[in-house]
């Protein structure tokens, strides 16, 4: 048998196809890629690789189940989340093994991956109950630490503000973290950190990082119930879904919900 028929043969036991490879590398280089630049990438996948005669081309979604599947053994997996605060959504290949250590080591030194960890640390310590905020009756997790105070964990270390600004900036290009810049500018989980540090966040702090009752997904920032009593948590592009059709109330205690947006 030579070695394209082998290939075939490997391509129709696995279902990768070379517009899935093509798909796959795309979405490899470009890291975080939000649904309009996800769609665009498979449509253009498709186009320049799939073969009419065979019928026609899998969704996006059948796509992924067999990209996924292929991918399981390397622990490897393309993800979608929404972003917490407007609701898109973002894909990106997320090593299953997540960890911060696995994720940063190949990028950053040690005193830099200790500044992540902290820097999540106080993010997530600011999502608890016990934290919330209130404005206009809205009961609501801030999720997010001041620019200054991130910069000034690193004085222990060697490294200089202008190095530490720097890191930052970039992780917020990678959307490891987000920056916010009104009112006062502030840093918050990213996307990517969401997706790829899904289980370590569940395990590291257990009980603290809570689920959004609507779309079952971590809320870092987002809406309390106004009941003191009542732990439900969901973001805000969330509730405002939700709440479009339903009467303002939590849907587990019943309790009246405000709800405002950001």
């Amino acid at each position: 048998m030579s070695d394209a028929e082998l290939e075939e043969e490997e391509d129709v036991e696995s279902g990768m196809t070379d517009s899935f490879r093509f798909f796959l590398q795309g979405i490899m280089a470009g890291k975080v890629l939000s649904q309009d630049e996800t769609d665009a990438l498979y449509a253009k996948s498709i186009q320049a690789f799939h073969d009419a005669n065979l019928g026609p081309a899998p969704n996006l979604n059948e796509a992924l189940q067999v990209i996924n599947g292929n991918l399981e053994p390397l622990f490897l997996s393309i993800k979608s989340l929404p972003d917490e605060r407007t609701g898109e959504t973002f894909y990106s290949l997320t090593n299953q093994r997540g960890d911060v250590d696995s994720q940063k080591a190949t990028h950053y030194t040690l005193h830099f991956i200790e500044l992540y960890k902290k820097i999540i640390q106080a993010i997530v310590e600011a999502t608890g109950t016990e934290s919330a905020k209130k404005e206009q009756g809205v009961r609501y997790s801030d999720g997010t630490i001041s620019w200054d105070d991130a910069v000034h964990m690193m004085e222990s270390s060697k490294a200089t503000k202008q190095h530490t600004e720097i890191f930052l900036n970039e992780m917020n290009a990678e959307k490891w973290l987000e920056i916010i810049e009104k009112p006062k500018k502030r840093l918050t989980l990213g996307v990517r950190s969401l997706l790829e540090l899904k289980q370590w966040l569940e395990d590291r702090y257990e009980g603290i990082v809570v689920d959004c009752i609507i779309c079952s997904e971590h809320v870092i920032r987002g809406q309390i119930c106004q009941n003191d009593k009542c732990s439900v948590k969901m973001h805000h592009h969330c509730s405002k879904r939700w709440f479009s059709t339903r009467k303002n109330e939590c849907p587990t205690c019943k309790n009246e919900w405000k709800s405002k947006q950001p």
